[in-house]
């Protein structure tokens, strides 16, 4: 890209979208996932896209939680014990948004420019948003990319739209670096471009943990983080207060983060480890990628249970629940059991839900596989008689079997 593209795909602009909850329409992400479902452009997403990765254990905000949408999507099911704090709506881990985008570059433009490239090195600085500026050491950070620019044919800074309009990314260009930019967060092309990037990079680099560290590991691209001081700033303390969705020092007290920092800033590599592919794998979505017919199942479901009404949905109390069930009830088995099998993810404490799933495969003569759901029944709660009268009754039939 040249500085005059990057330039202009920052410029600010309008959100345009028919979405029935606008954030769905951020950076691309539901564009894609209709696109790779073909759902057609105009069809409206009934569930809650989750905005970022959530890798620091960030809460969700009352524009999440609030919005009349029966369902969440988020990157990894490592996000369900906080998420369920805040919301009874049905949740779903689908993996990286960008496992359903498409890369922006055609094939034959990706071999020419992974040719041009070589080893490449795609570093995302700390970035802005609408509200708040960051703000940290740009030389410091310029000279540990010069260093490790060493071991590669070539870097590229990969800029957010809004330090672009704040003049941030002069520092990177007066350096020599080639720029790019994924474009405004309201270009439904957002996905894409960054996708081509990720695609063509060897390795990636950081200051900060953001999303693009959840994207880069997700697509077991290794990336290094560059630990330096980090600052936030605005027009007042409410807007920081309002967007930022955890505290700094809590956040780097956690386990988590003493863990992350401890596998990702030590080597800059050109894969991952064993260690580091674990961390992924549990926080970042690595491997929790669905299949089309299994997203499309869980959009039909999402949309299901949005057409039921406002009377379903008031209350938002453990909705995968209550819509499992009435599966369950109706005979619908197939559907009961992928929503029951989504609840033990999200409800993994509810050892009930596992009577749903013996009833299921009671139902379908799969009576051994019922007997071991039973069992998980009455680990958690002996007393349970449905579960004890249900089991003596495929304990006898088993008998008769034989």
């Amino acid at each position: 890209m040249t500085k005059k593209e990057v330039i202009e795909l920052a410029q600010d602009r309008a959100l345009v979208t028919r979405e029935l909850f606008d954030w769905n329409a951020f950076y691309g992400y539901g564009q894609e996932i209709k696109h790779y479902l073909n759902l057609g452009e105009q069809y409206q997403h009934k569930f809650v896209l989750e905005h970022g990765a959530g890798l620091s254990g960030k809460q969700i905000g009352p524009t999440e939680r609030d919005a009349p949408l029966p369902a969440m999507l988020t990157m990894s099911s490592s996000r369900f014990p906080v998420l369920r704090q805040y919301t009874g709506k049905a949740l779903f881990a689908i993996g990286s948004y960008l496992d359903y985008a498409r890369c922006h570059l055609s094939e034959e433009e990706l071999t020419r420019e992974s040719q041009r490239l070589g080893r490449n090195l795609l570093v995302f600085p700390f970035h802005s948003t609408h509200f708040i500026e960051a703000h940290y050491n740009a030389e410091e950070f310029c000279a540990f990319i010069d260093r490790a620019a060493r071991d590669f044919d070539s870097v590229t800074v990969c800029l957010y739209w809004k330090d672009i309009l704040r003049g941030i990314g002069d520092v990177f260009w007066q350096r020599g670096y080639e720029c790019v930019t994924a474009g405004h967060m309201f270009d439904p092309a957002f996905c894409r471009r960054l996708k081509s990037f990720l695609t063509l990079a060897t390795a990636t680099a950081a200051n900060s943990v953001g999303t693009s560290f959840a994207l880069s590991t997700a697509m077991a691209k290794p990336q290094y983080l560059f630990i330096q001081r980090l600052q936030r700033s605005a027009d007042s303390r409410d807007i920081l207060k309002r967007d930022l969705s955890i505290n700094d020092r809590s956040w780097m007290e956690s386990d988590y983060y003493k863990e992350l920092i401890a596998l990702f800033s030590r080597e800059l590599r050109t894969d991952l480890t064993a260690a580091q592919r674990s961390f992924a794998e549990r926080y970042c979505g690595l491997g929790e990628t669905r299949s089309a017919a299994e997203l499309r199942q869980i959009v039909d479901i999402c949309e299901y249970m949005y057409q039921r009404g406002g009377e379903f949905r008031r209350g938002q109390e453990q909705l995968i629940l209550r819509q499992a069930l009435d599966f369950l009830n109706a005979g619908d088995n197939e559907q009961a059991e992928f929503l029951l099998n989504e609840a033990l993810r999200m409800y993994p404490d509810i050892p009930q839900l596992h009577y749903g799933k013996a009833l299921i495969h009671a139902r379908g003569q799969r009576i051994g596989e019922a007997l071991a759901e039973l069992d998980l029944v009455l680990q958690g709660h002996p007393a349970h008689q449905k579960a004890k009268l249900l089991k003596r009754e495929l304990k006898a039939l088993e008998g008769n079997a034989h």
